[in-house]
């Protein structure tokens, strides 16, 4: 009879705990109300990414104030903008520098620009990334007429398809691989080229991969089902950045041997000379480690 008793409880608070809901936080914007565990995924309808977009953007325009609202997406919450003017007042907010929780932590240890936290370190890598950038061209004609480069090689890759249906970002992704290739590494490769076909085929393996662990993104737990597909594509993810690695570490090898032949000549060799000038800065964001870091952010 007690088992009956207790098990009914149970029962009762499950259900209790369910129907109340999560408690939200008063300092974040109002949203919809989430659901323990699920928070408001269980709100995301749609058969693609497009219909799952329309959906948070009503839910934005439903139980937001001003095109901004917190949607808890699992036990994460995430304050989404649809609020153009907003918008471009946060992007220039140092207050919204900050970076999430994430499972990319495991790979990238909150190192580089992407990925640290909008703090002192970001702040110093962030003026090193726009000096540096502006020495090797943004707003220069060196620049622009390395996309025009790349845009000739572009149309003629496209030309070379003979009027046959062709994916698109088969041409753009070496096109814009190639101009970040020319400012980070100070060369630029022939689409043709064996280990530029090796790099944007990383690049684009590890967005797809990326965009196939979200779910992990927000229950962290599921990569540690053994034999699951979680698993799997966390670990294909792992192995991904790791070839990514080695592809870059080679480049560094490279700038290495020629480190103090002349003037910076690229992003990586300016970045790896400042982090020689501040090896003895015990407080510096600049070193080895970091230079590999420097690559991915």
């Amino acid at each position: 009879m007690l088992e009956y008793i207790l098990a009914g409880l149970l029962l009762i608070l499950t259900i209790a705990w369910f129907t109340q809901g999560v408690k939200r936080s008063t300092t974040l914007p109002p949203g919809p109300p989430p659901r323990p565990i699920v928070g408001n995924l269980g709100r995301l309808r749609g058969k693609s990414g497009k219909e799952r977009y329309r959906t948070l953007a009503k839910l934005v325009d439903d139980y937001g104030k001003d095109g901004v609202a917190t949607i808890y997406l699992g036990s994460q919450p995430v304050v989404f903008v649809t609020n153009f003017e907003t918008l471009k007042t946060i992007v220039h907010s140092d207050e919204m520098s900050g970076r999430p929780t994430s499972v990319r932590d495991e790979f990238f240890h909150r190192k580089g620009l992407i990925f640290t936290d909008g703090d002192e370190a970001w702040k110093e890598q962030r003026r090193f990334a726009l000096s540096t950038l502006r020495d090797f061209g943004m707003g220069k004609t060196w620049l622009q007429d390395l996309v025009i480069e790349e845009a000739v090689e572009l149309v003629e890759d496209i030309k070379n398809a003979n009027g046959k249906p062709v994916n698109p970002i088969q041409y753009l992704t070496p096109s814009i691989s190639n101009v970040i290739c020319a400012i980070s590494y100070g060369q630029r490769f022939s689409h043709k080229d064996a280990n530029f076909q090796r790099l944007t085929s990383l690049v684009g393996q590890n967005v797809a991969l990326a965009a196939t662990n979200q779910l992990v993104e927000y229950f962290p737990f599921l990569r540690k089902i053994p034999f699951s597909k979680f698993r799997a594509r966390h670990l294909a993810w792992q192995a991904n950045i790791g070839d990514l690695t080695a592809f870059f570490d080679t480049l560094v090898e490279q700038h290495q041997q020629s480190l103090h032949d002349g003037e910076p000549r690229d992003y990586l060799h300016a970045f790896m000379l400042e982090a020689e000038k501040q090896k003895d800065n015990a407080k510096s964001t600049f070193s080895s480690k970091e230079t590999c870091f420097c690559q991915y952010g």
